[in-house]
């Protein structure tokens, strides 16, 4: 697996925000990591959503590259893809630190 796909689909590029303190992560592919085809079963896709508290959400939010929105939180952006360098490697890896150091590990589930 080349590097690039692997953080094209396999690494979080993003933080879905649902009701009731739920969130998913996101491959590029704006799919639920280790998904790679939208052809899943919805009932799957749904099974990759965790419950989280508010603190949580809180702290992932602070991770956040702009834009900010109410219902998404994205990683990195074009700008500071960690597919580019070495620095904005080091970056990325720092923010997926963070979210194993709150007890989140966002690896593919499948």
């Amino acid at each position: 697996m080349s590097f690039s796909h692997l953080f094209k689909s396999q690494l979080p590029y993003a933080i879905n925000l649902f009701e009731g303190d739920q969130v998913q992560f996101v491959n590029r592919g704006y799919l639920p990591l280790g998904i790679t085809d939208k052809q899943h079963p919805k009932e799957l896709i749904e099974h990759t959503k965790l419950t989280v508290t508010p603190e949580i959400i809180e702290s992932l939010r602070e991770l956040a590259v702009p834009p900010l929105s109410d219902d998404r939180i994205f990683l990195y952006d074009d700008k500071s893809s960690p597919e580019d360098s070495y620095e904005m490697t080091t970056r990325y890896l720092e923010k997926f630190r963070k979210l194993i150091s709150i007890g989140l590990t966002p690896l593919p589930m499948f």
